[in-house]
């Protein structure tokens, strides 16, 4: 018992009601041989289970042993099968105040990759923060098509709209060791965490301040490729995402206007027309409702062999199509 008093004590000096019941469902939960052999020393492994018990609360029982699995790993700096080997290992005082922090945020619903800082993606690890989107597996299938379509290909320049943490300009150059890549996005907040992610992954890119939307006679010259991931979820649909969504990823890279929710592919294609070269290629993430819009868009624009692709889910998420010229 105290060391379930140990953990939300450390962390919660004045706890709220919510917080409360958390304890008091966390507490209930456990058999009456369980309350008896807690052990008082704030030992790893019964502390992690005690955190299972409270996110169940919020997400099913795998999913939140798959968040603290991440969190042990995070905090230890080794595999969660060394805990499970050393079931009687304790906490040091830097490793519980670090666990107590992140324990805090999973339990405001905050996504594990902001709590941890970082996300894979593609097979490689990528810093992550607030200022940009959560890397995503749908994501990696657009840049598994482009890798697939420009196969072969060398000396390539390759832009990249909307960079974010860089993970699709990162991922390409990193297939693409001869490409010249270029990253923009309006927020320097994103594009710090893109250069930071570029040392960390001693890779090369040129990550660059843009306003799309207001880009006037600025011209990028003799692209072979455009990619972009643009914001694509309407403002009437804002109130229907995830609350962890809503809260903490940054609406500026996710939300568009109900009148105009293609806007920033429309400039993407007006653009590519004079940025491309004769058979370069755009590519798009696309919202999996505007499929149909998409082909009809891009075809307005002039793009050919234009084609819309369905996710593993089965959804229209990506689009493609040909400049030439």
């Amino acid at each position: 018992m105290q060391h379930i008093l140990y953990f939300f004590q450390q962390k919660y000096q004045q706890p709220t009601p919510e917080t409360c019941w958390y304890f008091f469902q966390a507490f209930i939960s456990l058999s009456p041989m369980e309350t008896e052999t807690i052990p008082e020393a704030p030992k790893i492994l019964g502390t992690a289970k005690l955190l299972v018990s409270i996110l169940i609360t919020k997400y099913d029982r795998r999913e939140s042993e798959n968040l603290v699995r991440i969190l042990v790993e995070t905090v230890l700096q080794k595999p969660y099968k060394w805990l499970l080997m050393n079931p009687d290992a304790i906490f040091t005082e830097k490793e519980i105040n670090i666990w107590n922090a992140h324990a805090a945020r999973l339990l405001q619903c905050e996504p594990i990759q902001y709590v941890v800082g970082k996300a894979w993606f593609a097979g490689l690890e990528f810093h992550v923060t607030p200022d940009v989107l959560i890397p995503r597996p749908e994501t990696e299938e657009l840049v598994e098509w482009i890798l697939a379509t420009i196969r072969g290909k060398t000396s390539l320049k390759i832009l990249d709209v909307g960079t974010g943490s860089g993970c699709i300009a990162l991922t390409l150059a990193h297939h693409l060791p001869n490409a010249e890549v270029i990253g923009i996005d309006i927020s320097q907040a994103a594009l710090e965490v893109a250069k930071k992610n570029e040392l960390a992954l001693k890779l090369s890119c040129t990550f660059l301040p843009f306003d799309l939307l207001s880009a006037g006679e600025f011209a990028f010259e003799s692209l072979d490729l455009i990619v972009s991931n643009p914001p694509y979820i309407p403002e009437s649909e804002w109130a229907s995402l995830d609350q962890n969504v809503l809260t903490f990823e940054p609406s500026l890279a996710l939300k568009v206007p109900d009148a105009d929710p293609l806007l920033h592919y429309n400039k993407v294609c007006e653009l590519g027309r004079s940025w491309l070269k004769p058979g370069g290629w755009v590519f798009f993430e696309i919202h999996a409702d505007f499929g149909a819009e998409m082909f009809a868009l891009m075809v307005h624009w002039g793009y050919q062999n234009v084609e819309v692709r369905k996710d593993l889910s089965g959804r229209d998420r990506m689009a493609a199509g040909c400049w030439m010229g």
